[in-house]
């Protein structure tokens, strides 16, 4: 049984050397390639500050959300 929590913060970004804002595009290939795993679950943390950049970037989030939310429950979550 596979349970993903997905949380990105400060220590993570400094170890994948990378500064915010993400592009969403980001989010929604993890999501994509965590569907590839079949979990039983997905929490995912994260909170968006900034708008999407390109905005064709918030359609493919989004587009991975209903692909995974059918089949794995998944967790939308900012703390």
């Amino acid at each position: 049984m596979v349970i993903v929590i997905v949380g990105v913060d400060a220590q993570t970004l400094s170890d994948l050397n990378a500064r915010p804002p993400i592009r969403r595009l980001f989010h929604a290939r993890l999501l994509d390639r965590l569907r590839q795993y079949k979990p039983r679950a997905i929490a995912y943390d994260f909170q968006f500050t900034e708008r999407a950049r390109p905005a064709a970037d918030d359609q493919r989030l989004a587009q991975a959300v209903l692909d995974i939310s059918p089949t794995v429950p998944l967790i939308l979550a900012t703390v």
